[in-house]
């Protein structure tokens, strides 16, 4: 786990911007592990830059059980896209899966820096861009990829997350049981190529 701070990010992402103008708009918060940075039937006010701590994004299904849709960690930003620009309820909640310290932001204070930083919109604009493709990605495996090979891809990927997440959550993220998920695990990292690539990895979990 690396704590990276949003003043580092920023001025590694938004160039030649003098940081007073951006971190003015920001708030630090710390929610220890199971709190709720939102929960689904809220309106989302907020969006928020992980600098430490992992998030789980997750809906109900009708017998009540969290059904994993991403999980963020440090440097990455955090909102319910759709509730925060059209201020209704959110159909997702976002919780803390360890204690997690953010800097929150809200939608008044984001268009004011968009007016005041035109180079911060930009920069907005391109991580919503980046979390669209990474959903359609996301859409395509579950449809395109073998169990075996979604794991594979999600440890080659997301090798902190494997060691700081429970194995469920990842299960129910992958579209997978877990009860085949554990046998996943314990299947020899040669016996498939997408598992032979992140075999440094899964000599660790194995």
């Amino acid at each position: 786990m690396k704590e990276i701070s949003l003043l580092k990010k920023l001025e590694e992402e938004v160039p030649g911007v003098e940081s007073g103008a951006f971190m003015k708009y920001f708030h630090p918060r710390t929610l220890e592990k199971g709190e709720y940075f939102i929960r689904a039937g809220q309106v989302c006010r907020n969006v928020a830059f992980i600098e430490e701590g992992i998030v789980l994004y997750y809906t109900n299904d009708t017998t009540g059980q969290e059904m994993v849709c991403d999980f963020a960690k440090e440097t990455d930003w955090i909102t319910q896209y759709e509730s925060f620009i059209h201020q209704k309820a959110s159909p997702v909640s976002i919780k803390t899966m360890e204690p997690t310290r953010l800097q929150v932001i809200s939608l008044d204070g984001l268009q004011q820096l968009h007016e005041e930083v035109p180079a911060f919109e930009l920069y907005t604009r391109k991580i919503i861009e980046r979390f669209l493709i990474s959903s359609l990605a996301r859409s395509s495996e579950l449809q395109v990829l073998k169990a075996v090979e979604r794991y594979a891809r999600f440890v080659r990927e997301n090798p902190d997350l494997i060691r700081r997440v429970p194995q469920y959550h990842i299960a129910s993220y992958l579209g997978i049981a877990p009860q085949s998920l554990s046998r996943i695990r314990k299947k020899n990292v040669t016996a498939h190529p997408f598992l032979h690539k992140c075999a440094w990895v899964s000599k660790q979990e194995y």
